[in-house]
């Protein structure tokens, strides 16, 4: 399942692109294409609607591997759905110059509001992000509580206020080392076997095989003049990355109500200054400031804990479905 079948891919009018399905209970595990009829009972035996959204320069073929891993740990039915945020795989909708999180969290309301809404409640809907996409899912329920029942967001850029407006002065400046990397990326090769070489030596040599065939298949396309090429163009990449949030100002106006919990690796060092040990310390200030939960992962130390270790995130996303009522 690292390449979603073709049933359960399907374009929105907006231009985004989404897979959807449903899994465990009475789909039998399997990533077939999902059904409703169940929203309205009150039964623990009602689907559970998931929503999964993707890091910076991924793709919603990244979460493949963890469907594959979550189905056998579901007691009851899921139906999921998988988006590519614009810019994004599939998705042939520009994003806006303005700011990331906002045009982002418009995408993840109006999937939200077209796919999952007939299939169950806000009150059964979960929500499991990784960066960009924890983000995105986390300032969509703080600025609207009750979108979501609960959020899982899995070390999004989000951080405490001296952190993210030094990020950002550094942007301003041409001196954000994460911003500035992202910007002189390469985007093309001239084969789809050159392009595994590369990442499968590099940015992939831990990942879990079948997280390596989800990116190349969502993240790459062909390329206009032979070869493959990033679907996300590298200076999209790092001006997301130059805007980091800022905790104060994404719960601005927040009084309370969401379910958010934000998850650290045990050993990470993920901020947008890269300093080592930084992660665990720096989300507990911010989960603080949300007031939210904080989960670490035991064993999972590095930022792309979803492509090395698809199962432990699986578990993770099994965990808040059983938290549903």
């Amino acid at each position: 399942m690292a390449r979603w079948p073709g049933s359960l891919v399907r374009p929105l009018r907006s231009g985004l692109s989404i897979a959807r399905g449903s899994i465990g209970g009475s789909s039998g595990g399997g990533g077939g294409d999902s059904g409703g009829g169940d929203s309205d009972s009150g039964s623990g035996d009602a689907p559970v609607a998931l929503v999964l959204t993707h890091a910076l320069g991924f793709s919603k073929e990244c979460w493949a591997p963890v469907l594959e891993d979550l189905a056998p740990l579901l007691t009851r039915r899921v139906e999921w759905v998988a988006l590519d945020f614009s810019g994004h795989g599939a998705s042939t909708s520009s994003p806006p110059t303005g700011r990331w999180d906002e045009y982002h969290v418009a995408e993840a309301r109006e999937v939200l509001q077209s796919e999952l809404r007939a299939v169950a409640p806000a009150s059964r809907t979960v929500g499991v992000g990784h960066s960009m996409g924890g983000a995105v899912l986390a300032a969509l329920e703080l600025r609207q509580p009750g979108s979501l029942a609960r959020v899982a967001a899995i070390e999004p850029p989000i951080f405490p206020a001296a952190v993210g407006r030094l990020a950002r002065l550094l942007t301003s400046a041409g001196l954000n080392p994460l911003a500035n990397a992202a910007a002189q990326r390469r985007r093309a090769w001239p084969s789809a076997a050159a392009a595994r070489e590369h990442f499968g030596s590099r940015m992939a040599a831990g990942w879990d095989s079948r997280s390596l065939d989800a990116f190349l298949g969502g993240a790459l396309r062909d390329a206009p003049g032979g070869g493959v090429e990033l679907c996300c163009d590298p200076a999209t990449e790092a001006r997301c990355l130059g805007l980091p949030l800022v905790a104060s100002e994404v719960a601005a106006g927040y009084d309370g109500g969401a379910a958010v919990t934000l998850v650290t690796c045990s050993a990470s060092r993920f901020s947008p200054l890269l300093l080592p040990g930084s992660g665990p310390a720096a989300y507990s200030l911010v989960a603080q400031t949300l007031r939210a939960g904080v989960v670490r992962l035991p064993g999972a130390s590095h930022h792309l804990v979803v492509q090395e270790q698809p199962a432990l995130v699986a578990r993770l996303v099994a965990d808040e479905v059983a938290a549903i009522v």
